[in-house]
């Protein structure tokens, strides 16, 4: 399938960016009616990813978004209100989520004193009207706000705040891929975010403090306010695990599991949300050199994704998480020197990366995920011995990487997979032909 590219996203996402870009996805795709998302940003490049990837999604899916974005600070509260008090019909048929954003910066005839008024107006009035919001929206309905918005929106809509769904706060260090001429922005903007850095230690971290925060109250919380806690702690996983702490990060892993294994048994999203969990158990194990534990963390994850296929059918999302498991089955197979294994659990992740590109079209994703396992299956066949099956894997993986590094010139990412790629091709290349001359 050769569909043309997409056009070049404004920025590129981290890791953690597009965990963060996953996290509102499945939110949104698994919403059953009403559900509440807070998003806090101010980089219009961040939220234009993540409106139009949610746009896209969404037509896959023969629905579409419905986004306001009022001029003026004046029209905020009314333009939003008119929205609740009478939804347009084609987008409620469609269960197409609700975009608002009122993240913009003050115009020129405009002060921030006064969108931050208009901003606070607008969400006391939701917060007031939240049981019409809730019958009469019967689908996600996603508000972004400035970064430094976070206080006010829990303080002005404390009823809203304790019912949402997810809150995500996008800050640019740590969610934007910087590349190497961006790093000194790095310092001023993490700092911005308040976020750490680097350093071994990420117990004073902000979103570690509300991850410990929220597990303190974990007893007394409602069934439906767990969720939020077990989101902190996959953040507050991410942060400690990222800064190097894998001490802390094991104690949140661990406990996050516990608390996943808690939710309402059988639920597709306790089996999600147990899984999600495994995977970060078996991240900090194999960090720590426990090959057996992460092999069993990483196989039970893998169960269970196949549990939700069964139940949920095969959906491009289904699909790429199976694949992912796949990936870090394998991975722990290879380690521990069972190229057999690693071959197969590396052979149906390609298979069903392929079969996403065959639903979804060619993305920048999905084509880097077929890469990615073509890779793999290529350097398990030459430590197996089968040159030409690792010849044929990495032409196909560096044509790709290729095609993706000169559609996407400014994505540093893709240079350097393509760079990587060629390499290794041209050492098995070389490989073949030493067998060949001494055969």
């Amino acid at each position: 399938m050769n569909s043309p590219l997409p056009v070049s996203e404004p920025v590129r996402l981290s890791a953690a960016g597009e965990e963060a870009w996953q996290q509102l996805r499945r939110h949104v795709e698994w919403a059953d009616g009403f559900a509440l998302v807070f998003l806090f940003s101010s980089d219009p490049g961040v939220v234009s990813v993540f409106r139009e990837r949610l746009r896209s999604t969404q037509r896959l899916r023969v629905s579409d978004v419905e986004v306001l974005r009022p001029e003026r600070a004046d029209t905020v509260t009314e333009a939003v209100m008119e929205g609740v008090r009478a939804p347009e019909e084609k987008y409620q048929q469609m269960d197409a989520p609700w975009w608002i954003e009122i993240n913009r910066a003050p115009g020129d005839q405009e002060s921030a004193a006064e969108w931050d008024d208009a901003r606070m107006a607008a969400l006391a009035r939701l917060n007031e009207h939240r049981e019409l919001l809730r019958r009469n929206l019967s689908r996600p309905c996603i508000l972004i706000f400035p970064l430094d918005f976070v206080r006010s929106a829990r303080e002005t809509a404390p009823d809203l705040w304790s019912v949402r769904d997810l809150s995500l706060v996008l800050a640019p260090a740590d969610v934007i891929e910087l590349s190497p001429a961006d790093t000194r922005f790095l310092t001023s903007a993490a700092t911005r975010s308040g976020r750490m850095v680097g350093g071994a230690d990420a117990s004073s971290d902000p979103i570690v403090r509300e991850w410990k925060r929220l597990r303190k109250r974990t007893p007394q919380v409602r069934k439906e306010s767990l969720r939020n806690v077990l989101l902190a702690g996959w953040q507050a996983f991410d942060a400690a695990f990222g800064a190097g702490d894998h001490e802390l990060a094991w104690r949140i892993a661990t406990e996050t599991l516990e608390l996943a294994r808690g939710g309402e048994s059988g639920g597709l999203e306790t089996l999600r949300d147990v899984s999600v969990s495994l995977e970060r158990v078996g991240d900090i194990a194999r960090q720590r050199g426990d090959l057996e534990g992460a092999e069993q963390a990483y196989g039970e994850s893998l169960d269970l994704g196949r549990r939700i296929v069964e139940r949920v059918g095969e959906t491009p999302e289904t699909l790429r998480d199976v694949s992912v498991s796949l990936e870090r089955v394998g991975d722990i197979a290879r380690q521990r020197g069972d190229l057999e294994g690693a071959e197969q659990a590396y052979g149906e992740s390609l298979d069903l990366r392929r079969r996403i590109v065959e639903r979804v079209g060619e993305t920048p994703e999905t084509l880097r995920d077929v890469s990615v396992s073509l890779e793999r299956v290529g350097d398990i066949a030459r430590q197996r011995g089968d040159l030409e099956g690792a010849e044929q894997a990495l032409q196909e993986a560096t044509s790709i990487a290729g095609r993706l590094a000169h559609v996407f010139p400014a994505v540093t990412e893709y240079a350097r997979l393509e760079a990587y790629l060629r390499a290794a091709l041209d050492a098995i290349v070389k490989e073949a032909e030493a067998e060949r001359a001494s055969g």
